[in-house]
């Protein structure tokens, strides 16, 4: 069994924009009181800053636990969530681009079995291991993944001719 958090390096970015943004729109806030359009407009942006901070905050409690027979996503608080590899139904991975020449961004790894579904990002540590063993598990399910994810697989290291899935011509259909 293994376990998997965010890192504080890359939850760091995060803070500091929460903290920078809840700042600045504070300020605004309290400077445009006489307005109340102005100042609705500040309080709700200072609010979401707030509410990100929160989250950020949620993400570096979080824990996943990786072992033979699925993975947990256990939060903070309420009961952890697990998908068993065995119950594996779907499983696909994304590329977010935060440049227009895509030479960078994460990935999001979304998988469901079961009534439990769980996505989970690039920035997690040992985030390949995990994706290692999905992958392996669906293609022991015989589950037709999508040549995105296929093609994202491959960008991160996993040959996926190895695992028994073959990219396919095409996007298989909904």
């Amino acid at each position: 069994m293994s376990e998997h958090r965010y890192p504080w390096p890359v939850l760091r970015g995060d803070y500091i924009r929460a903290a920078v943004g809840a700042a600045v729109s504070t300020g605004g806030t309290l400077l445009s009181a006489g307005n109340p359009y102005v100042f609705g407009v500040f309080a709700t942006i200072a609010g979401l800053f707030l509410l990100f901070g929160v989250r950020t905050a949620w993400r570096q409690r979080l824990r996943y636990t990786l072992d033979v027979t699925g993975l947990t996503r256990i939060p903070p608080v309420g009961g952890p969530v697990t998908v068993r590899w065995d119950e594996l139904r779907r499983m696909s991975m994304r590329f977010y681009s935060t440049r227009r020449d895509r030479s960078q961004g994460w990935m999001q790894l979304n998988l469901s079995g079961g009534r439990n579904r769980i996505s989970l990002d690039s920035t997690l540590d040992d985030f390949d291991a995990v994706a290692r063993t999905a992958a392996r598990s669906a293609a022991a399910n015989r589950i037709e993944l999508r040549s995105s994810t296929l093609a994202n697989l491959e960008a991160i290291g996993i040959n996926t001719r190895r695992l028994g899935t073959d990219p396919p011509a095409g996007d298989p259909p909904r």
